[in-house]
C-alpha cells in the first residue's frame, strides 16, 4: 500500500512538473493570414461598423464574446469576455510590398496563473481562442478579397478604345439635373448628327465641386470620326489605355458615391492622375423614370 502511495506521489509530481515546464506563466496566442486587398483599403472596411456583421461574430461555440475595444492606425484592439474573464488582443494590418495585399496579424498575451489546474485550463482556453480567431481571420479574408465589399462594387481593369469625342462644358450652382443634362446630351448628338458622325458608346460626364461657386461640368459624347467642334462644343481624343472600370446600379447619388471609391481606389493603389475620371451614362436617365434601375459606369485611366 505504501508503495502505491509512493508511485501515485511520484506520477503527481512529474504532472505537476510537466505543467510548469510545457505551460509557461504566459502564453502569445498568434494566427497569421496573408489576404488580397490593399491594407489601407483592409483597415478601413473593418472598421465599418454596418459591414462587421458579415464577418466578425458575436458569439462562438467556446463561449467567448469578441469586442472591438478600439481603433490606432492599422490596428484594432479586441477584448474576448467569457462570464468573468476578460482578455486582451491585438488585430493588426501590415503592409506588404505589393500595394494588392496585406497580413492580418492576431496576437493575444493570456496569463496562465500559478496553479496547476488553472495553467492546464488557461491552456485549453488558450487553444479555444486559437481556433476561433483562426475562424475570424478566415471570415475576415473572405470578406476582404472581394472588391464589392470594399469599394461597393467589382472593379476590374480592361483596355479603353481610340475613340472620339465631342465635349462642351459649364458651371452650375447645382448639381446637374436629368433634364438639364439630357438637354446638353441632346445638342451634342444633334451636332454630331449634322456631321453625319455616329455616336459609339454611352454619354459621358464629370462633375466636380467648385467650392461655393457649385459645380464644374463636362458631357461628352464619342463618335466615329474626328470633327472640328462649332461655337461651345469641342473634340478631344480618347486614346487606347488601361482603364479602370466599376458598374453600379442606382440614381445620380449612387453613381457619384461610385465615383468617390473609384477614386479612392486610385489612392489606395498609388496611382498618378493620368485623365480625369468619368461616368458612362449606359442607361438612358431621361427615359427612365425608376433610378434604380439606372446603370452607370465609373472609368478612370491607370497607368
Amino acid at each position: 500500500m505504501k508503495k502505491w502511495l509512493i508511485g501515485i506521489g511520484i506520477v503527481l509530481v512529474v504532472a505537476v512538473s510537466c505543467v510548469y515546464i510545457f505551460i509557461p506563466s504566459s502564453l502569445v496566442v498568434s494566427q497569421t493570414m496573408l489576404i488580397g486587398c490593399n491594407p489601407y483599403a483592409a483597415f478601413r472596411s473593418m472598421s465599418v461598423d454596418s459591414s462587421r456583421e458579415k464577418w466578425w461574430p458575436l458569439h462562438n461555440a467556446g463561449g467567448n464574446v469578441y469586442r472591438i475595444a478600439g481603433r490606432f492606425r492599422q490596428q484594432m484592439r479586441i477584448e474576448i469576455a467569457n462570464g468573468d474573464r476578460r482578455d486582451t488582443g491585438q488585430l493588426y494590418v501590415l503592409s506588404q510590398p505589393d500595394v494588392d495585399s496585406a497580413v492580418l496579424q492576431w496576437q493575444c498575451r493570456l496569463s496562465m496563473g500559478s496553479a496547476p489546474f488553472t495553467r492546464v485550463r488557461r491552456y485549453r482556453e488558450a487553444m479555444v481562442i486559437r481556433r476561433e480567431t483562426g475562424e475570424i481571420l478566415s471570415r475576415l479574408r473572405a470578406f476582404l478579397e472581394k472588391k464589392e465589399n470594399v469599394y461597393g462594387m467589382k472593379l476590374h481593369i480592361t483596355m479603353s478604345k481610340d475613340s472620339a469625342l465631342v465635349v462642351t462644358q459649364w458651371k452650375s450652382a447645382v448639381y446637374p439635373g436629368t433634364k438639364d443634362l439630357y438637354s446638353v446630351i441632346t445638342k451634342l448628338r444633334s451636332y454630331a448628327s449634322s456631321q453625319q458622325a455616329r455616336e459609339t458608346d454611352p454619354p459621358m460626364l464629370h462633375v466636380r465641386p467648385n467650392g461655393n461657386d457649385g459645380y464644374e461640368i463636362m458631357a461628352a459624347i464619342p463618335v466615329n470620326k474626328r470633327l472640328k467642334g462649332s461655337g461651345d462644343i469641342f473634340p478631344r481624343r480618347f486614346v487606347p489605355w488601361k482603364i479602370l472600370v466599376g458598374e453600379v446600379k442606382g440614381g445620380a447619388y449612387t453613381a457619384e458615391q461610385a465615383m468617390t471609391q473609384l477614386r479612392q481606389y486610385v489612392e489606395d493603389h498609388q496611382y498618378p492622375a493620368m485623365a480625369l475620371p468619368f461616368q458612362a451614362l449606359v442607361t438612358e436617365r431621361d427615359k427612365e423614370p425608376d433610378t434604380s434601375r439606372w446603370v452607370t459606369r465609373v472609368i478612370v485611366p491607370v497607368p
